[in-house]
C-alpha cells in the first residue's frame, strides 16, 4: 500500500468503520514514541499503516 490508500483510511474511521486489512498497528496518543519507532523499522515490524487515537 501507499499514500493512496490513506483517502479511502480517513473515509472508513470517520464514518465510524472498521479499517481491517488497511491497518496493521494500533497505538494511542500517549504511545506515539512507540508507533514512531516501529514506523522506523517498518520492514521489520511488517507495518503498512498505524492508527493513532485519543482514547
Amino acid at each position: 500500500m501507499n499514500t493512496d490508500t490513506i483517502p479511502v483510511l480517513m473515509r472508513i474511521v470517520e464514518s465510524g468503520g472498521e479499517p481491517a486489512g488497511l491497518v496493521t498497528h494500533r497505538f494511542k496518543l500517549d504511545e506515539i514514541e512507540k508507533a514512531y519507532d516501529i514506523f522506523g523499522h517498518a520492514v521489520k515490524e511488517q507495518a503498512i499503516k498505524m492508527l493513532l487515537t485519543v482514547e
